[in-house]
């Protein structure tokens, strides 16, 4: 008696499908699938800040419930990620209006003139962000 066995097994026949095509084509295919889809931004909103902190009190990530990587993670949460998103959300809503974004704009520019009349702290200040650097009143003032 012989007995006939059926694979279907996704590595199997994900590998008979891609024998035969180069590196080449096999990327592009991977390319134009990413390109096709589009980001989740787009279409689901992103976690708010508190969510995010959540998450990285819960460890869900995470196989350990204490020890170095735990607290790398936790201190990498608190000193980069909250920061970030942070800035980038509140971007994003000044952004979404020009009745916000003007506003928002004029005070950067006030702000970053005031802080170029500080010697020390003038070193932090781009040189485009003040408006003691913007034609014709750079003329005038002639820093150097």
């Amino acid at each position: 008696m012989t007995t006939t066995t059926t694979t279907t097994d996704p590595e199997t026949d994900h590998d008979r499908e891609t024998e035969g095509r180069s590196l080449h084509d096999r990327l592009t295919g991977w390319a134009r699938a990413q390109l096709e889809a589009p980001p989740r931004f787009v279409s689901e909103r992103p976690p708010s800040l508190t969510e995010h902190i959540a998450y990285a009190r819960a460890g869900e990530w995470h196989s350990q419930p204490d020890g170095a990587a735990r607290r790398w993670h936790l201190a990498y949460t608190y000193a980069i990620a909250v920061p970030v998103v942070a800035v980038a959300a509140w971007a994003a809503w000044a952004a979404a209006r020009p009745g916000r974004l003007a506003p928002l704009l004029v005070l950067l520019v006030v702000l970053a003139t005031a802080l170029d009349a500080i010697p020390i702290v003038a070193w932090f200040v781009p040189d485009w962000a003040s408006a003691s650097n913007w034609p014709p009143r750079s003329w005038l003032a002639r820093k150097e």
